[in-house]
């Protein structure tokens, strides 16, 4: 009767605390490079989901995303069409880990709010 009273209370235990954990999973503090006029640098880096690296150009940003020191990376030059670079999961399409991040470059298909 003991071992099942115990029993009970650690399984309570471990659930209360997995729900706690896993309640509201949302991204914190994520790192990004970002290239971009003083305006946009602010207004990102105002948001609690985003870690802003502030970078000179699209080479310096598609370095830290390939070292892993950012998520992603977002380049708006003052004229000509904005990249994207998103960080690929582990293994790139041809199966190398040495392969680049993914670039979307010029309009995105969706509004960039």
């Amino acid at each position: 009767m003991l071992a099942v009273l115990g029993l009970t209370v650690v399984v309570a235990a471990l659930l209360s605390s997995y729900a706690s954990a896993l309640g509201n999973p949302s991204p914190r503090h994520v790192p990004v490079a970002v290239s971009a006029p003083p305006a946009v640098l602010r207004e990102l880096g105002a948001s609690p989901e985003l870690r802003v690296y502030s970078v000179p150009d699209l080479a310096r940003a598609r370095t830290m995303v390939e070292d892993r020191a950012a998520y992603g990376a977002l380049v708006l030059p003052r004229t000509g069409p904005a990249t994207l670079l998103v960080a690929n999961g582990g293994l790139g399409a041809s199966g190398d880990p040495r392969e680049g991040p993914s670039a979307f470059t010029g309009a995105a298909p969706f509004p960039l709010v």
